[in-house]
């Protein structure tokens, strides 16, 4: 059944890690909306309006991501019957390879 549960784990962290990827990318958006908004930009290309609009959309998301990066592991652990840093290093090798899959994908 440990089978199971890793592959379980696998995919979880697999798609945390796609998803990290666009919490980044939402929160770098509003780092250039801020700096337009604060004339640090002279690129005309952005609006004057969704500064708000991306930094609501930043916070909510990561409020949404962390929380549920944190319980879906925490249940998983106990689960896998694994050491501590034998399970921290295996979630962040997959979640870093969920995050590269995306990014080399959108290069």
């Amino acid at each position: 059944m440990r089978i199971g549960y890793r592959s379980i784990s696998v995919i979880v962290n697999l798609f945390l890690g796609y998803l990290s990827f666009f919490i980044g990318v939402l929160w770098f958006m509003t780092i250039m909306y801020a700096s337009h908004s604060f004339g640090l930009s002279v690129d005309s290309a952005y609006d004057d309006g969704l500064l708000g609009v991306f930094l609501i959309i930043s916070i909510i998301a990561t409020a949404i991501y962390i929380p549920a990066c944190i319980n879906l592991n925490s249940i998983m652990r106990p689960k896998l019957e694994m050491r501590r840093w034998s399970f921290i290093t295996f979630i962040s090798i997959v979640f870093i390879l969920g995050f590269c899959i995306i990014t080399l994908t959108i290069q």
